[in-house]
Parts: C-alpha cells; sequence; structure tokens
C-alpha cells in the first residue's frame, strides 16, 4: 500500500503519540469506527521506517492469512519468517484486521513470542487481544461546538474539509457566511474523515449548505431503515450512499461490481468484470475517472502500470449493493470467469517461453487464483474452470510452496475425480510436482503414474515425467530417472514446447552424470545452454549455467567455479533469491571439492543467509547438511553430527543436485552418525557460527585411483578429476596395484606371448583399436577447443597423452623383438 499525496489534517498529535508508543511498545493497535482514518495514522506515523504493510483486505480466507503475513514479510511461510527473522529487528503494519481478527491475532501473537525484535502496528476496529497489546483508540476529528467562524476554522473536521476541497479546485473561505453551514457538514459527518473527504468531493458541484442539506435527507433515511443502528456508522454511510446516488446510473452500476474486487485491480481486469456489454475500454476509463476523482477508488501506478482499489469500507457499501439487487453470486462469478481467461493466457504464455516478465506476472496472481479456486469449489457442477485456474500455479512451484499447490489439486482432485475430464492429467502432473518437492515420493509418483495413464494426457505427458524423474534422481534410481527425462525430451518434442524441452535438456545431462556418461552429460548441458540462449531467456540461461557449472567442476574446479559466479551473478541481477542461493551452495561444495575450505566456508555461508533472508526452509535444511560435510572436511566432527542430524536425511530434489553427490561420494563424510537434533532456528545459528570460525586447515587429502561403473574417480595431492573408462587407465590401476613387482606388457595387451622375457607384442585387432580411439579423441579435442570447453578439452587431451603414449612404446617393443 502507498501512503496517499494528500496531507494528514489534524492528527499531529495523534501522529507523535503513535511513534512514541512504537518505540517502546511490540504491539500496537489503532482502533476505531470504519472510516476514521486508522490505515492513513498507520502509514504516516511509519512513513520513514520502512514498514512492509500487510493488506488483510486482499485476504478472503483465514487459513491464508498466515501466508499473507509471511509474504509481506518476504518470507514463504510464518515458519520460515520466524526463523528468517531470529534475532534481527523487523516491523510490520497489519491493516485492516477485523476482517480476520482471529488468525491476525494468532498470527501476530506467534511472532511477538518467537521473534523477539519484531515490532508490529495493527489497525482493526476491535483489539486482537493479544498479551502486551497496546490499544491506541483513534476518535473523529474536532468538530465545532458553535457557528463563530474563529472556532469553525480552527476545528480539525472543517479544515479537512476545506483541504480536500482544494484539491478539488473549490476555494472555501470561513467567515461569518460560510461558517455556519460548514459547522453543520463537519457535525452531520461526525468528523470521520473519509465521510468528509467524500463530501468535499462533491464542493464544486454544491455548496456547503446544499452538502448539508442532501446530507439531513440521507441520514433521516438510514434513521427510518436501521433506527438501532451506531451512529458514526450511519453517519458514513450517508456520506457513502450520498456520493453513489450523484453518479450516472451506469457508473453506479459499474461501483457495485467493483465490490467483489478484493485487492487491486487494473481496469483491463475491471472492464471484464464490472462493464456492461456494451462498454468498451474508454467507457471504463471514464467511469474510474469519476469514481477517483468523487475519492470512491483509490489509484496508484507499480511497475509501469495503473491499480486501482476499493478502501474496505466502500467495497462493503458496493457488496451490499450487489446483494440488495441479487447479482453478487453472478458478479462474483464473472470474476471467475475473468481469472479463468487471465490463468489461460499465462498458461499459454508459460508453454511458449519462461521469460522473466512471465515469471513476475505469474507470482502476482497466487492468492487470487486460490480465491477463485476456493469459490469454483463451492459453487462450479464440473471442474473445467478450477482445472484451468489451477495450472499457472506450475509456473511458482518450488519446495518453499509446495503444500500450498499440493493442498489445492489435492482438493480439485478429490472434488472432481473423473480422470477423463479436460485438464485432470495436468492438474495431476503439478499436484504429483508439488509432492515430490516436498519429499513425498510415494504420492507423488503414484500419481505422475496416473497422469500418465490418461489417453492423451497434453503437457501432463511432459509434467508428470518430469516429476517422475525428480523423484526417481532423489532416491538414487538413476537408470529410471534417465528413462524418464528422455521419455520427456521427447514428448516436449512432439508437443512443441521450447521451455519445457530446454529445461529437460539440463535434467538429461545430469542423468547421463549419474549413470557414468559423463561426456554425453556435458555435451547435454552444453546443448541446453544454447538453446536457452537462443530462447532469450534468462531464467533457463541460470539454470543452465548452474548445471554447467556444477557438471564441469567435476573435471575443472575452476573452470567450474568460474562458470558457476557467472549464474549466480546473473541471479542476482535479476533478482531472484532461491537461484543466489542455490548458486552460492554450488559455488561452495565445488570449493570443498577442491579442497579451497576458506572460499567453501564464505559460499556457503552466502547461501544461508539468502535461505534464511527469503525463509525458504527446505533449502536451509539442505544447506545445513552441505555444511554438515564440509565440516567434515575441515575436522570438525561434532558440530558437523550435530547439524546432519538435526537437517535429518535431505533428497537432492532438483537438476543441480550433481555437486552434492560428489561431496558423499568423493571426500571422507560420515555423515550417520546419531548427534543431537536442533530446531532450525538453532541449526541456523549453530551452522553460521562454525562457517565464521577460525581459519580452517583441510585434513591431508585421500588418494583415489578406482573405478565407480564407468567413471575413474582420480584423486592426488587434494586434487580430484572424474575420467571415463579407458583401457589406458585400467593398465594404470594394475600397475598401481603392484607396487615394486614387474607386470609383462602382454598382460597388459591382454594377447599371447612365446617370449617371456621378449617385451610386448600388439595382434592387428588390438592396434586398430588403439588408433580408432586415437582419432576419436583428436576430433574430439578440435571440437572441443572450437567451443572454448576447456573441462572438455583437458579431459580429451589427458585420454590422448595416455593413448599415444602407450601405443609407442608397444610399436618400440614390437619392433626390438621383430
Amino acid at each position: 500500500m502507498q501512503a496517499t499525496t494528500t496531507a494528514l489534517v489534524g492528527r499531529d498529535a495523534d501522529v507523535v503519540r503513535l511513534r512514541e508508543l512504537l518505540a517502546v511498545e511490540r504491539l500496537v493497535t489503532v482502533t476505531g469506527p470504519g472510516g476514521v482514518g486508522k490505515t492513513r495514522l498507520a502509514l504516516d506515523a511509519v512513513v520513514s521506517g520502512g514498514w512492509p504493510v500487510c493488506e488483510l483486505t486482499d485476504v478472503d480466507a483465514a487459513e491464508d492469512v498466515p501466508a499473507a503475513v509471511a509474504e509481506s514479510l518476504g518470507f514463504s511461510s510464518v515458519d520460515a519468517a520466524v526463523v528468517g527473522i531470529g534475532e534481527a529487528e523487523r516491523r510490520l503494519v497489519l491493516d485492516s484486521c477485523e476482517h480476520m481478527v482471529s488468525a491476525a491475532a494468532a498470527v501476530a501473537a506467534l511472532l511477538l513470542r518467537r521473534c523477539s525484535r519484531v515490532r508490529i502496528l495493527a489497525t482493526s476496529r476491535e483489539p486482537l487481544h493479544v498479551d502486551g497489546e497496546h490499544v491506541f483508540p483513534l476518535a473523529p476529528l474536532d468538530v465545532p461546538t458553535g457557528d463563530d467562524p474563529d472556532h469553525v476554522r480552527d476545528a480539525p473536521a472543517v479544515r479537512l474539509f476545506v483541504d480536500r476541497a482544494r484539491t478539488y479546485g473549490v476555494t472555501l473561505n470561513v467567515d461569518e457566511q460560510t461558517a455556519p453551514a460548514l459547522g453543520a457538514l463537519a457535525r452531520r459527518l461526525d468528523g470521520l474523515p473519509l465521510a468528509i473527504e467524500l463530501a468535499a468531493a462533491r464542493a464544486p458541484a454544491f455548496t456547503s449548505a446544499e452538502i448539508v442539506e442532501h446530507l439531513d435527507a440521507r441520514l433521516d433515511l438510514l434513521e427510518r431503515r436501521r433506527a438501532g443502528g451506531p451512529h458514526h456508522h450511519r453517519s458514513l454511510a450517508a456520506a457513502i450512499a450520498w456520493s453513489y446516488e450523484r453518479l450516472p446510473e451506469e457508473t453506479r452500476r459499474f461501483f457495485t461490481r467493483l465490490g467483489v474486487f478484493a485487492g487491486s485491480f487494473t481496469a483491463d481486469i475491471a472492464a471484464a468484470v464490472a462493464a456492461a456489454p456494451e462498454e468498451d475500454r474508454s467507457a471504463v476509463l471514464v467511469h474510474l475517472d469519476r469514481l477517483v476523482a468523487g475519492s470512491l477508488v483509490t489509484v496508484e501506478r507499480r511497475t509501469e502500470r495503473t491499480w486501482y482499489r476499493l478502501l474496505e469500507t466502500l467495497r462493503d457499501f458496493s457488496r451490499d449493493r450487489l446483494r440488495e439487487q441479487g447479482e453478487l453470486d453472478r458478479i462474483q462469478d464473472r470474476w471467475v470467469d475473468a481469472m479463468v481467461r487471465v490463468a489461460t493466457d499465462q498458461v499459454d504464455t508459460l508453454l511458449r517461453t519462461w521469460s522473466l516478465e512471465q515469471y513476475v506476472a505469474i507470482h502476482t496472481l497466487p492468492g487470487q487464483l486460490a480465491q477463485a479456486i476456493r469459490w469454483c469449489l463451492g459453487h462450479d457442477s464440473g471442474p473445467d474452470r478450477a482445472h484451468a485456474l489451477f495450472l499457472p500455479l506450475f509456473g511458482i512451484l518450488r519446495s518453499a510452496n509446495g503444500d500450498f499447490v499440493a493442498d489445492l489439486g489435492e482438493r480439485l482432485l478429490h472434488r472432481w475425480p473423473d480422470e477423463s475430464a479436460p485438464n485432470w492429467a495436468v492438474t495431476a502432473a503439478i499436484t504429483a510436482t508439488a509432492h515430490v518437492s516436498l519429499g513425498r515420493f510415494t504420492t507423488g509418483a503414484a500419481l505422475a503414474e496416473r497422469a500418465l495413464r490418461v489417453p492423451d494426457p497434453g503437457y501432463a505427458a511432459v509434467v508428470a515425467r518430469r516429476a517422475l524423474f525428480l523423484c526417481d534422481r532423489a532416491s538414487g534410481h538413476d537408470d529410471r530417472a534417465l528413462r524418464w527425462v528422455e521419455e520427456g525430451l521427447a514428448e516436449a518434442e512432439r508437443l512443441d514446447i521450447p521451455p519445457f524441452h530446454t529445461e529437460l535438456q539440463g535434467f538429461h545431462a545430469v542423468a547421463l552424470a549419474g549413470v557414468g556418461r559423463f561426456d554425453e552429460a556435458l555435451t547435454a548441458a552444453a546443448d541446453a545452454h544454447r538453446d536457452a540462449v537462443r530462447q532469450d531467456s534468462r531464467l533457463l540461461k541460470m539454470f543452465t549455467l548452474l548445471t554447467r557449472g556444477s557438471l564441469l567442476a567435476l573435471r575443472d574446479d575452476a573452470a567450474g567455479a568460474h562458470l558457476l559466479a557467472e549464474a549466480t551473478a546473473m541471479a542476482r541481477v535479476v533478482g531472484k533469491p532461491f537461484w543466489v542461493g542455490v548458486g552460492h551452495r554450488s559455488t561452495g561444495l565445488c570449493a570443498l571439492l577442491a579442497g579451497w575450505l576458506g572460499d567453501a566456508a564464505e559460499e556457503l555461508r552466502r547461501a544461508l543467509d539468502v535461505f534464511a533472508g527469503s525463509g525458504d526452509v527446505p533449502e536451509m535444511w539442505v544447506t545445513i547438511r552441505s555444511v554438515a560435510a564440509f565440516l567434515v572436511a575441515a575436522g570438525r566432527d561434532g558440530a558437523a553430527r550435530t547439524l546432519a542430524s538435526s537437517a535429518g536425511t535431505v533428497p537432492a530434489i532438483g537438476g543441480v543436485d550433481v555437486l552434492r553427490r560428489a561431496v558423499s561420494t568423493r571426500l571422507p563424510v560420515d555423515l550417520d552418525a546419531t548427534g543431537p537434533v536442533l530446531p532450525l532456528r538453532e541449526a541456523v545459528a549453530l551452522a553460521r557460527r562454525e562457517l565464521a570460525g577460525p581459519p580452517l586447515r583441510a585434513p591431508e587429502p585421500v588418494n583415489r585411483f578406482e573405478r565407480e561403473g564407468a567413471v575413474w574417480t582420480l584423486g592426488y595431492a587434494g586434487t580430484t578429476v572424474l575420467l571415463p573408462d579407458s583401457k589406458g587407465l585400467a593398465d594404470i590401476a594394475t600397475l598401481l596395484r603392484r607396487p615394486g613387482r614387474e607386470v609383462h606388457c602382454t598382460e597388459l595387451a591382454k594377447v599371447a606371448v612365446h617370449e617371456p622375457d621378449a617385451g610386448v607384442v600388439l595382434d592387428e585387432q588390438a592396434r586398430r583399436s588403439y588408433e580408432k580411439r586415437i582419432t576419436e579423441l583428436q576430433t574430439e579435442l578440435t571440437e572441443a577447443e572450437d567451443a572454448h570447453d576447456i573441462g572438455r578439452a583437458e579431459r580429451v587431451r589427458v585420454e590422448l597423452d595416455l593413448l599415444v603414449d602407450q601405443l609407442v612404446a608397444a610399436t618400440s617393443s614390437a619392433n626390438q623383438v621383430t
């Protein structure tokens, strides 16, 4: 919410007192009747303090309040906020709590109890009744008791009316002629700022005396209809109703229909929901201009677009009119239709491109989509609209909001279990992905396989296989993971959905590495990055750079670290905390594998800070597990066991997990020992202390020369590399296993020997195999150098040199025999 540009009149003492309270109290609730100016006072009191604002008028269900509060603080959940804030000083404005008072009170109490330096300023028509709450009752503005011009002129309620009339081009002088009407007007409106501002909007067309006359008539009517209602409420209702009745009929109709919007809206969405069939966009803009001019709608500009909003009191008024006219359900239904069109457009774009603009657009929708889905669950007989509303949520899906997506998806699938319904398979596949992101592999895999059994499942054929790849990859079933991702690639190509195909190419690279096909993995990663560049998708470029960097780091520490740093910088520029954190963690693991413990500590600390700052709880635990591995490598086993036990077994879910696997297989890391189990907040604190500890010395490096499947791991003097299986490496391994002993060359060549002491004899088949492989490697080296692929070129060069040396030596020995 943005503070208005008009001056706050008559509240100087209230602002000073409220600021004094906020300096010493942790929860202050400004209370008072609707229209008294609670929100405006709160915003002015904290205008220079950088307080985020959570507008609870945007929330339509009590269970959504915690998420709304967390989002306003910059976190994915309240639990994440508690951990991320910790002992830091944070502030929050909870606006319009009466809308969801019990839920707001519960969240406020939790934050105050768990975060010792959090301060909350709430606005509500009633107190929250939370321990430690200081209630600040806000009274209406003082009104004059008589008609003396000086007294009337100084009365805050009159000063406000005069000030606001000036903004409409009307200059009012308070003198003996005007003072009686102005004083009567202020008294008629009970000094309520919103009512006064609405009346001031009529100043260009009516004199103060005429405004009083119209208000008297409206109040008489209200007195007869609502004799028992609160006096202040009747005064405000009279002001709203009188302003409303001054509007042209078509604008009145448009205004009442805007009551279905809980939050901000654009002119285009307003046209779809509130305009008459014959009205075009220009007519809608005329309506909005009239409503803004009459103070019935507020306006603000964000991200180069104009957004409109109704204050809660005015929204309530509009919804009451809709109910009286019997139109509320029909217009609410029309709003759902408009949201379906928005959702469909987003999905169409999602299938064509993953641009940063698309990412931002989708992340503005979840709350509204959830509200519309709940309406469908309660009102629709069929699932078509609800499924359409659910599909864009794929664009926001990761572990931090997996619960939100999984819950909505399960409710949808339970409400309409017919698997033949359009989009059922896609809904099931997205829900399955949400379960997998949370580590619920059995549930996720079963649901994804159900989606694949549906005839012609559409792009669920890709999303479901993507979910199954993630599931099997995290579970260690690498062969199945490779199969799923290769099937998904084929489906993505068949369906012509380029961004999905590019992402799956990155996953394919990871899957190939998992089964030991490392050369192919590097090629697949390079292909994925080229596709991302071709699509000009910064999101995909970040992902593919991280994938390439992670794989390359297993061959060439420096080259891999360079790509990872580039990807992290790109994520920081485009403002994606999740990818910034992943980049820092991957760079830290790369440094850990290379033995650069100082760099590893710094990068892991940065990753932990990023995830704690964004409140991404799953990624915090993943990072803590990585810190535990780092501490083992640094010789701090006690703290490592504590962090590992606290994190538990954290599955590596996603494409960029090769470095975590490498740490577990290539370093002497034993994280299975049982230790104390800390809550997340304490585990984060311990990890930070250990990472900020004194300079670290790495233990003596472990030398290795062994084969794992189709990959050889070579480690010496702190440097470790992976190489594909080859005869030359097998020969070296044979020699190393027999130090000080003579090994006959024919044993290595696996050929017959007639003279035991004569030397090596190569038969023609062996020679042709050597020469064929050398030719292949020379071609591959040229390609790698042309592509500036440092890691690949170095790997090829090593194998080429070894084979050439062996062939020359063997040929020389054969000539000597001859």
